[in-house]
């Protein structure tokens, strides 16, 4: 038997039958729930007419209570409260009338003379609500719910006045309806099987209920569904759970407005209701089921039949071709339809894949000898280059100490070069005292000359000097105050600022791990650059730093002359001068002196400038310590 799966062709197939019994499925659900809800309209219709008709009976029967008291009230005997004849007329009545639980006629004190059945012990009225509500209103009156003092009976109490010509209230006649007669009286109307009666007042005291549940009379529930739902909406229908907790449809109404608030409503039971409804659901859901069920077995069958055996053969031919068998072939002859037409596809699919693995093992065996022939060649090239990274590393090598030896030789030339410069320089000072103006004029030039290239001379050794120390004498990195390093910089300067009348204003600088003496050394270089360098105005000078990631970045920004910018990588060469020495003096070394000093302390320096627009020139330290002053 083939194995269930989601994946298969024959589920698949049964899963689309299902689907396309959805919509019918839908379809009954629906009409399902049109129909209840047609039913419950219709139950609810009918429990409300017949809430009022039944209200109708009890209006009716309150009238004839009204009417039999309003008449007795017309009788001479009750205005002169003639005991034994007014309790004779109330006992012929109680004997004809069984739904009267006790006539009574009281007097103003609320006490009775006449009564049946007959008053064999004092008893007073003065305190019952209704008592007090006929002498106030002199009309009829209906009571609230009250055990009968004499009787002990459940009642509902009417009573009305006896007045006399003048208008004068002369005694008050009161009749109890008993109320388990009423609830007898329900049951002797051709009411519908499982129906639900109940008679509330205004305060939700239930009055009567039909059937059973005796122990519900009289007691106070104006927080039951349908009990709120009669004391809120007067009229109307509902579907709530009933007081003895089974769920109907309801219809209720209000008696009228001389009866004493009264409410009672009518129930029928759900089930019953909405029985046909399900049973016709359940008959349409079996029958859909069955028409269902026969789909799914004729998709089932019908699937194996006419679609999985020819799929099956391409399953088989397809494993056959995944495990190398290339010969393996669908057909021919091959069926009708579109499983045919695929497995001639199939066929012909094969055919191409073992031409092409043919064409492909032709390809690879030619790809093999070429990445051969391409492994000798790159042997024999990485071997040339370890060996030419060989020869680089010994050059680098030799380079760093010819370097170092370069370094340490300008070092000691300059020192040693400025003892016989000074030499030199004390003579020349000296001719130039004794002899000026005893020789000729041309020699006081030449001598003059020889004085000012000695200076130059001196200059440019101590220049060389500084640049030579730089990586001899260098001091260890510490922690920097670059303000502090800033200020000692302008404090060498002073002079020279004094001169010029230059501004330098020099914002919030970071402490960085530094050599102080060198840090100190660039700015003064820079500084000294921006005052000499400058235009027609008085130079002004802004030193700022900004962090950048793990770097601060410095700018030392002027107003001076400025520079062409193909020139802008010359000036941190060693005696690149872009002026004569009779426009700005100096050496060319200063810019020189300050790469070297930013590049040992693992910076770069570089410069932005126009001419005219005056010269930035930055350069960055690293972040070692990550902290601004």
């Amino acid at each position: 038997m083939p194995r269930f799966s989601f994946s298969s062709l024959r589920v698949r197939l049964i899963l689309l039958v299902l689907l396309a019994v959805l919509p019918a499925l839908v379809l009954v659900v629906y009409t399902g729930l049109q129909q209840r809800r047609h039913a419950a309209q219709e139950a609810q219709k009918h429990a409300l007419m017949l809430a009022r008709n039944t209200a109708r009976l009890q209006e009716s029967l309150i009238d004839e209570t009204r009417s039999l008291l309003f008449t007795l009230a017309q009788i001479h005997e009750f205005h002169q409260h003639d005991t034994s004849t007014c309790s004779a007329i109330f006992a012929k009545l109680r004997t004809k009338l069984k739904q009267y639980a006790a006539f009574n006629a009281i007097g103003l004190d609320g006490l009775p003379f006449a009564g049946d059945p007959p008053i064999t012990a004092p008893v007073s009225f003065a305190d019952r609500e209704w008592f007090q509500r006929t002498l106030a209103t002199k009309d009829f009156v209906v009571s609230e719910y009250f055990v009968g003092r004499r009787t002990g009976k459940p009642s509902l109490g009417f009573s009305c006045p006896v007045v006399d010509a003048a208008g004068e209230v002369k005694a008050v006649l009161m009749a109890a309806l008993e109320l388990e007669w009423l609830h007898r009286f329900w049951g002797d109307i051709d009411l519908p099987v499982n129906i639900s009666l109940t008679l509330v007042d205004h305060q939700g005291t239930i009055l009567v209920h039909y059937p059973g549940l005796p122990e519900l009379i009289g007691a106070a529930m104006p927080e039951a569904p349908i009990v709120k739902a009669m004391l809120s909406q007067g009229e109307g229908v509902a579907e709530a759970p009933g007081l003895d907790g089974v769920e109907r449809l309801y219809g209720f109404t209000s008696l009228g407005p001389k009866t004493g608030e009264l409410h009672l409503s009518v129930g029928l039971p759900t089930d019953d209701v909405f029985a046909g409804v399900r049973r016709g659901l359940i008959i349409n859901l079996a029958g859909l089921g069955l028409v269902a069920l026969l789909a799914v077995a004729a998709a089932w069958w019908g699937g194996n039949a006419f679609i999985l055996r020819q799929t099956d053969a391409l399953l088989r031919v397809s494993r056959r071709l995944g495990a190398g068998d290339l010969t393996a072939y669908a057909g021919p002859p091959y069926g009708k339809g579109e499983l045919g037409q695929l497995a001639e596809a199939f066929d012909h699919m094969a055919e191409s894949v073992q031409k092409g693995r043919q064409g492909l093992e032709q390809k690879v065996a030619e790809r093999t000898t070429e990445l051969q022939q391409s492994n000798e060649l790159l042997v024999k090239e990485v071997a040339e280059r370890q060996k030419a990274e060989q020869i680089l590393a010994r050059q680098a090598l030799e380079l760093a100490r010819s370097n170092a030896d370069l370094e340490q030789f300008a070092y000691v030339a300059s020192h040693d070069l400025q003892e016989p410069l000074r030499i030199i320089d004390s003579y020349l000072q000296l001719l130039a005292r004794r002899y000026r103006g005893q020789l000729d004029a041309d020699s006081d030039k030449f001598i003059d000359r020889a004085i000012e290239g000695t200076a130059r001379m001196k200059a440019l050794i101590n220049d060389l000097l500084v640049y030579a120390r730089l990586g001899v004498e260098g001091k260890p990195l510490a922690p920097t105050d670059c303000q502090a390093v800033c200020r000692a910089a302008l404090a060498n300067l002073k002079v020279a600022l004094e001169e010029t009348g230059a501004e330098v204003v020099c914002q919030q600088l970071p402490t960085l791990m530094a050599d102080a003496s060198q840090l100190t050394q660039l700015f003064q270089n820079l500084i000294g650059n921006a005052v000499k360098f400058h235009g027609e105005e008085a130079p002004r000078v802004e030193i700022s730093a900004q962090r950048n990631g793990h770097e601060w970045v410095f700018a030392v920004r002027d107003n001076g002359i400025g520079m062409e910018p193909e020139y802008l990588d010359r000036i941190f060469r060693v005696f690149q001068r872009l002026h004569t020495r009779a426009e700005y003096p100096g050496t060319g070394v200063g810019l020189a002196i300050c790469r070297k000093i930013v590049e040992r302390h693992g910076g770069r320096i570089w410069a932005d400038s126009e001419p005219g627009r005056g010269s930035t020139l930055y350069f960055t330290l690293p972040d070692q310590k990550g902290e601004r002053t």
